[in-house]
């Protein structure tokens, strides 16, 4: 055999399953080491070298819960290198993720090529690991929802000028560097742990709270920018528990009109929506019966300013609150506002259709909420990381709901009661002590042929199909937990026609489990652990969106990315009471980073569109450095890796030899170096780019 690099090094939980056999007997700090330990080792070294490409074999050491007395180890592992390496049959050496990549690349051997990833995740026959992909919807929204206001915090604070005596959005990025431990927005950690992750988010967003109040502040004043200093010529409040409907500044009474500025962290023009609690004269320690709804368009990476007042009592043209309800009277219900167009029946509440007068996609589609009892089995339950359901049919809610519509120049809403509890998701009951674990299906009548998509990490989009993976031969029995997949962005469904997409809030699981259906785990409220290390169930509520929407074939692209955009990076709103002749005599009501009438193409952002996706957006897009920073003069433009904590010109790329027929895969387009005169940034789909720029 050829010499073998054995690598005891990495937290890889697989592992365990192969070292027990050998290093269960070295716990004691002085144990004897045998020679069956070191006949074991070898062995198990050969037995993985023969399904091992090359002659360099990893082997992981850690585990959770194990390993804990590292002097031990570290003086056993020592003393086994040792005589393991004595007969000169296998090489074992301390290693590196680095020394070992170098290792397999100098051996120039050809690799398969792997385009898609390894969910889902089983380990054993009833444990597949796609219960956390939803574990904790509320902690994953919360994490989703400062994520967002993260980003935009950091913009305004860069516009307005960064003041080292100020709060800033430091501490925020702590916490939710910490939240993205592969315990915590995953949902598998014990409640006071989940509460300690939340209250350092809860403490870092106070003080980028403060930091936007204070960037808000200098923005909109007449002041240069990066000269306001310590004082805030205006105090702004933000809303960041609208989630429940609380919003003290929109519902105090005030003789002055509310201002109500709103940024926009895209780099393009964006007309949305806002709605606000409305203050119409009651207590505000009550909860809001009323939102004001109303339309505003914010320039990219800029401002923009409203002003609401409570219109004068003669002039008033209803006096009548609920003059929006619709009572329902046909048989069908038609809402929508605009284009696209959703048809209800009034005898069962539920939808029936979905059409776009535009394109003239028309595709009968219902959707209902039903839930999954937890499998309790001791051998393997439900729990935080585990899902297993204890059929593979789901209870469905109700076969026919309550349904009120309401109706306004800009929205139109429907709002359904299927139970007591879905509502608004939770608390969901288990009197009866069974777990259970909540869905929302759409079922349409398309041919979709076990097909379905699923966003990898918010970027490109890989093809899953039901009971089928693409490098083995898949045998499934756990049909429903076997075909979960994460979603960060969305999933959609196609046939031959049309396309169906659905977009999410937050991390969630789902799956297309039946031709012309897709299923999204909302909740999970369970009663017992799985043995995965957590050690006690979960038990949440929460409420939450998510958002649907037909295109024809194709076209639904554009759609998934920039609406995937403004659900990540929602508008930032902060409010305060003024005259409006005094606010527009001393104060910007609205401005950009970018020059006038400057924006980045639609397919720029955090993230881009992948190759053949889209005709018109996934090609090379160009950004115009010098129009993003108006008013600041760029010295140098810098690139650097990914991380930004190396240059890209003193980076060495490994190369690889890809196993195939000869031909070379279509190698994907990426954008030139940028000239340092002209400052244009030129991007690939599918690109991220990194630069460091200096300003005069």
């Amino acid at each position: 055999m050829h010499s073998q690099s054995i690598m005891p090094h990495l937290k890889v939980s697989i592992l365990k399953l192969v070292m027990k056999t050998f290093l269960s007997r070295m716990i004691l700090l002085f144990s004897t080491i045998t020679s069956i330990n070191v006949k074991d080792f070898v062995d198990a070294a050969k037995a993985q070298a023969n399904v091992t490409r090359t002659n360099h074999i990893m082997w992981t050491m850690g585990d959770d819960f194990q390993y804990q007395f590292a002097e031990s180890w570290f003086r056993q592992m020592d003393k086994f290198i040792k005589y393991v390496n004595k007969d000169g049959e296998i090489n074992a050496l301390y290693s590196t993720p680095s020394i070992y990549t170098d290792a397999k690349n100098a051996a120039n051997g050809s690799w398969p090529l792997k385009t898609d990833d390894y969910f889902p995740y089983a380990d054993g026959d009833n444990a597949y690991w796609t219960g956390y992909f939803t574990s904790r919807p509320g902690f994953k929204r919360f994490v989703r929802q400062l994520s967002g206001y993260y980003l935009a915090a950091r913009q305004v604070e860069f516009l307005a000028g960064k003041n080292k005596t100020l709060p800033n959005t430091s501490k925020l990025g702590d916490a939710l560097g910490v939240a993205q431990h592969h315990d915590a927005v995953s949902g598998t950690a014990k409640q006071h742990t989940t509460n300690d992750y939340a209250k350092r988010l809860a403490i870092g967003a106070t003080e980028a709270e403060a930091t936007v109040s204070s960037a808000f502040s200098c923005l909109v004043s007449n002041k240069i920018k990066g000269q306001c200093g310590g004082s805030q010529d205006t105090t702004f409040s933000q809303c960041q528990l609208l989630n429940i409907s609380y919003c003290p500044s929109t519902e105090a009474g005030s003789s002055k009109p509310l201002v109500v500025v709103v940024y926009n962290p895209l780099g393009w023009n964006r007309t949305d929506i806002i709605r606000i609690p409305a203050y119409t004269g009651q207590s505000s320690n009550q909860i809001p019966q009323n939102w004001l709804v109303f339309q505003v368009t914010v320039p990219p990476l800029g401002w923009a300013t409203y002003f609401i007042s409570k219109e004068p009592k003669t002039e008033r043209t209803h006096s009548d609150n609920n003059s929006l309800k619709d009572t329902a009277v046909d048989e069908v219900v038609e809402i929508g506002p605009g284009n696209l167009k959703m048809l209800f029946s009034s005898a069962s509440g539920q939808l029936t259709r979905m059409f776009n007068k535009v394109t003239g996609v028309d595709t009968p589609i219902q959707q209902s909420y039903l839930w999954y009892a937890s499998s309790t089995d001791s051998q393997q339950s439900s729990g935080a990381y585990i899902f297993r359901p204890d059929s593979n049919t789901p209870t469905i809610v109700a076969q026919s709901v309550h349904l009120d519509v309401f109706r306004g120049p800009l929205v139109h809403e429907v709002h359904q009661q299927f139970s007591p509890w879905i509502y608004q998701i939770g608390p969901i009951p288990t009197d009866d002590n069974i777990g259970k674990e909540v869905i929302t299906k759409m079922t349409t009548n398309m041919v979709t042929n076990k097909t379905s998509y699923t966003d990898s990490n918010g970027r490109d989009f890989l093809k899953r199909v039901y009971d089928q993976r693409n490098d083995w031969n898949l045998s499934v029995n756990q049909p429903i937990a076997g075909n979960y997949y994460p979603l960060n962005l969305g999933t959609f469904i196609t046939d031959s026609k049309s396309e169906l997409s659905v977009l999410v809030d937050r991390a969630t699981g789902g799956a297309s489990i039946n031709d012309g259906e897709i299923e999204l785990m909302l909740h999970r409220r369970i009663l017992q652990d799985d043995g995965r290390g957590v050690g006690e169930p979960l038990d949440e509520q929460v409420r939450g969106n998510y958002y649907v929407n037909i295109n024809k074939l194709g076209g639904g692209a554009t759609w998934r990315r920039t609406t995937g955009q403004e659900i990540y990076s929602p508008l930032l709103l902060a409010f305060t009471h003024e005259d409006e002749k005094t606010w527009k005599a001393s104060h910007s009501t609205s401005g950009t980073m970018m020059e006038t009438g400057y924006s980045l193409p639609l397919n720029v952002a955090l993230i881009t569109l992948e190759v053949g996706e889209d005709a018109a957006y996934s090609t090379v897009a160009k950004v115009e450095l010098k129009k993003m920073f108006t008013g600041k003069e760029i010295k140098e433009v810098k690139e650097m890796s990914l991380s930004a904590n190396q240059e890209k010109s003193g980076m060495k790329r490994l190369s690889w030899k890809v196993e195939g027929d000869g031909v070379d895969e279509t190698a994907p387009v990426r954008g030139g170096a940028v000239d340092a005169l002209i400052q244009v940034v030129e991007l690939g789909p599918m690109e991220i780019r990194t630069f460091v720029l200096t300003f005069s």
